[in-house]
C-alpha cells in the first residue's frame, strides 16, 4: 500500500509512514481483518509453528471479493495487496474506507 501523502510504500505492520509520518489509510473491515490474519500467519511461519505450504494455503484463504466482484489477495512474500484483473494479479492499493457524513 502506498502512503496517500508521499507515495512511499507502507508495510502491512506500519501504522504511520516512515517517510512523512502520515497515518496509514483506514481499510474496509474485511481487508483490515485479512491483514491482521496475514500478520498472525506470517509470525507463525517465521517461528516455525506452521510450514511454508500451510502458510501459503492459509494466505490464499484470505482472498476477498469486493462489491464490484473483483478478487483481492495479499502477496505471500510481500504482504502487499493484489487485484485480479484481465486474467492476472496486479499489485495495487485496496479500496479505502469511506466515511458516511
Amino acid at each position: 500500500m502506498k502512503c496517500p501523502s508521499c507515495s512511499s510504500t507502507l508495510e502491512i505492520e506500519d501504522r504511520f509512514c516512515s517517510q512523512c509520518g502520515a497515518m496509514r489509510p483506514i481499510l474496509p473491515e474485511r481487508f483490515a481483518r485479512a491483514e491482521g490474519e496475514f500478520t498472525r500467519l506470517r509470525s507463525s511461519f517465521r517461528y516455525g509453528e506452521i510450514d511454508r505450504t500451510a502458510f501459503i494455503n492459509a494466505v490464499k484463504e484470505l482472498t476477498i471479493q469486493d462489491k464490484e466482484g473483483a478478487f483481492w489477495c495479499l502477496g505471500v512474500q510481500s504482504g502487499q495487496w493484489f487485484r485480479y484483473e484481465q486474467e492476472k494479479w496486479i499489485q495495487t492499493d485496496p479500496p479505502l474506507e469511506t466515511s458516511a457524513v
